[in-house]
């Protein structure tokens, strides 16, 4: 789930919300997080500057990275934060 504002700055920000309570295992917590910034460093240049915090729902943990990242360009087109 991604929730956006419309940012104060001229930059696009990020905020997580991974809860223990959907993803159990730490490791798997750290992979979806670095996931999660890995896609946003890459899509941040063409991006209008937004905040931005991403809610992690349970079984993202399960998700290969691949899945994930596709999932995440899909999130970022959909909520038209990208410019053109």
């Amino acid at each position: 789930m991604l929730l956006t504002r419309r940012a104060l700055g001229d930059a696009p920000r990020l905020g997580l919300v991974v809860a223990k309570k959907n993803i159990r295992k730490a490791n798997q917590r750290n992979r979806v997080k670095r996931i999660i910034r890995e896609s946003f460093r890459h899509t941040r240049e063409r991006m209008l500057p937004h905040d931005c915090v991403v809610l992690v729902r349970p079984g993202a943990g399960e998700l290969s990275n691949s899945s994930l990242f596709a999932e995440l360009d899909e999130l970022w087109s959909k909520a038209r934060l990208c410019a053109g």
